[in-house]
């Protein structure tokens, strides 16, 4: 079992020869090959990551049909593209790249929406600077501190 996500990247690269490069960004195979040497870093300790051995292999065996024509394997190489991302950020820690300047600027937007709401409440203005002051301060906070998460992450190589 040791070393099979080698195995795995051989065949998808000779199942793939000829594709179209866009079509293999689209399906984010390159993503698809790290997080298999990631489950088999990890299949040793987790076995979720143990689980998913199976539905990999056959997966790289489908993944020209999976590219090159819509259907069936196509949406099952994506779900499990999906589980697998999904399987990682969660139980192993890999984030995708800016994932928390996105989400910390979207919290930082959302409450400078409402405390900009409650300070024209409370402070009637005539015009609306106390909400755009208050949606650029969340703004802001929200993306310093997601950035500073996203480069602790970057540091510690867990970037999807």
């Amino acid at each position: 079992m040791k070393n099979w996500s080698a195995s795995i990247k051989e065949t998808i690269d000779t199942n793939l020869k000829g594709a179209n490069p866009k079509d293999i960004r689209f399906f984010r195979v390159d993503e698809f090959k790290r997080n298999c040497e990631r489950i088999e870093a990890f299949s040793p300790e987790c076995p979720a990551c143990y689980d998913f051995i199976e539905n990999i292999k056959v997966a790289a065996d489908n993944i020209h049909e999976s590219v090159q024509l819509p259907g069936k394997t196509r949406r099952d190489f994506d779900k499990l593209t999906q589980k697998l991302a999904s399987h990682l950020r969660k139980q192993h820690g890999f984030y995708p790249p800016f994932f928390f300047v996105s989400t910390y600027s979207f919290i930082g937007i959302t409450a400078g929406v409402f405390l900009g709401f409650f300070a024209l409440k409370f402070f009637p203005s005539p015009s609306y600077i106390p909400l755009i002051i208050t949606v650029a301060i969340g703004l802001i906070a929200g993306y310093f501190s997601g950035s500073r998460k996203d480069n602790k992450i970057r540091r510690s190589k867990k970037l999807m």
